[in-house]
């Protein structure tokens, strides 16, 4: 049996809430860190912009009337060409849910009003700012693992003039290709904190600030702003109390903050650069 859960993130708090209640955990305690699923660039490219008072590490930078971001970034041809095809994540894999994973092309319809979901080859998404260009070539190349949606439906109300490519996830082997590609390229990209696998790099990822949240629409399918960070929870068999109230007492007062768990990630990078699991 599973007593206790260490880190429960937003998927797994809103499953909590359709189970019976004969069988929901105990919320026991909820940490001081927060987790941030958000889009990512690299500090070099945010330098490079800067220099000409273009800072895209804020949402409107990236607008496909006002600027041209894609001048910082490598093009989207380079993306597919470092991604080997078995960890693509199509079009047809999303629409059909084949790995778990959903485009969610109706809500995309009913908020957007837009229909233009068909992909390159299946694979790239070309969001309606990059349609609208005299050429693709200045479309900036975005990767993701999580959270496509919300990629497709921000990219639609920020007017970001992006080339969409979903990555396969699940596994540590798919997530191993997938930060390798992060590594070796210049694109934005999806990433989630707390989390080691970009840490001990070249770069430094800096997080794009979006709009802030508004929960009221998310709530309803529909993704015009940033997702919340949030504090993730820490659960415990709902009879645990009864059966032993010393480890009650410790999973309640079980707590971690930002500053642990930057350290806790920094270390565990050290740890697999000396080849330990």
């Amino acid at each position: 049996k599973i007593h206790l859960s260490v880190e429960t993130w937003t998927m797994g708090i809103a499953a909590l809430e359709f189970m019976p209640n004969a069988y929901r955990p105990l919320l026991a305690s909820v940490y001081d860190y927060k987790t941030v699923d958000q889009v990512f660039v690299w500090e070099s490219t945010v330098n490079r912009g800067n220099k000409d008072k273009v800072f895209l590490n804020f949402y409107a930078y990236y607008n496909a009337a006002s600027y041209n971001p894609a001048k910082y970034f490598d093009t989207w041809e380079k993306m597919l060409s470092l991604t080997p095809i078995a960890n693509i994540e199509t079009c047809t894999d999303l629409d059909k849910g084949t790995y778990g994973n959903f485009r969610y092309k109706e809500d995309y319809i009913k908020f957007t009003g837009n229909t233009q979901l068909d992909c390159y080859k299946d694979i790239v998404w070309f969001s309606p700012a990059c349609r609208r260009l005299s050429n693709y070539t200045q479309c900036v190349p975005m990767i993701v693992q999580y959270e496509y949606h919300v990629m497709l439906q921000l990219s639609f109300f920020l007017d970001f003039p992006v080339a969409l490519l979903k990555f396969r996830d699940g596994s540590s082997a798919f997530d191993a290709v997938y930060y390798g590609v992060v590594k070796s390229g210049n694109f934005l990209f999806g990433w989630f904190k707390p989390d080691d696998n970009l840490l001990a790099n070249r770069d430094v990822p800096v997080r794009v600030r979006m709009p802030d949240p508004n929960g009221y629409e998310q709530a309803q399918g529909k993704y015009a702003t940033g997702l919340a960070d949030m504090n993730p929870r820490n659960y415990m068999w709902r009879y645990l109390p009864s059966v032993d109230k010393h480890v009650t007492f410790m999973a309640s007062k079980l707590n971690f903050y930002d500053q642990d768990m930057q350290s806790f990630m920094t270390q565990s990078n050290v740890l697999k650069s000396q080849g330990l699991p």
